[in-house]
């Protein structure tokens, strides 16, 4: 079974966090005690006191997932596990869409067989100006929205359309 850990710090309004993966080899221990414990076992060590002198004292979360080896960690019932994950840091009210578009390909254009290099075989239409105020994309049929797209093109560049797809 593993357990994440996430230690937070918190200055005012700005924190951040830190997710420790361990593995339970012994399900019968406590986690949070069991992790103390490896740490006062750790600060026992020449290296481990040196540490913990070197960090005035004192011994946090950082510094457990950073210094305490699993061959401690694993006499306590647990190990670390290094999950090799990449970490971003984003902002929680980014936009991660955008404005919805569509992809318009294959777009036939009904020229009379007059050829017109300026009319475009694909194009990306955002969905605003597909649909009424008060409509929502399940509002709409696939072949009222094609009508709505061709409709569309038509009055931008002057030329019906005999077909088109909708990616």
């Amino acid at each position: 079974m593993n357990y994440v850990i996430t230690a937070i710090e918190r200055d005012g309004f700005n924190f951040r966090t830190l997710n420790i993966t361990l593995e339970i080899i012994d399900e019968s221990i406590n986690v949070l005690e069991a992790c103390k414990e490896a740490v006062r076992e750790y600060v026992t060590t020449e290296e481990g006191l040196k540490t913990y002198l070197g960090n005035c004292e004192r011994f946090n979360w950082a510094d457990f997932e950073s210094y305490v080896p699993n061959e401690i960690c694993e006499r306590h019932g647990f190990r670390k596990i290094n999950t090799g994950a990449s970490r971003a840091e984003v902002n929680w009210d980014e936009e991660l869409i955008g404005e919805p578009t569509f992809l318009i390909t294959d777009i036939q254009w009904d020229t009379d067989g007059e050829e017109r290099e300026d009319l475009p075989e694909s194009c990306h239409l955002p969905l605003r100006d597909l649909l009424d105020d008060d409509e929502g994309l399940g509002d709409v049929s696939v072949e009222e929205l094609k009508d709505r797209v061709a409709d569309y093109l038509s009055d931008q560049f002057g030329f019906c359309i005999f077909g088109l797809v909708i990616e």
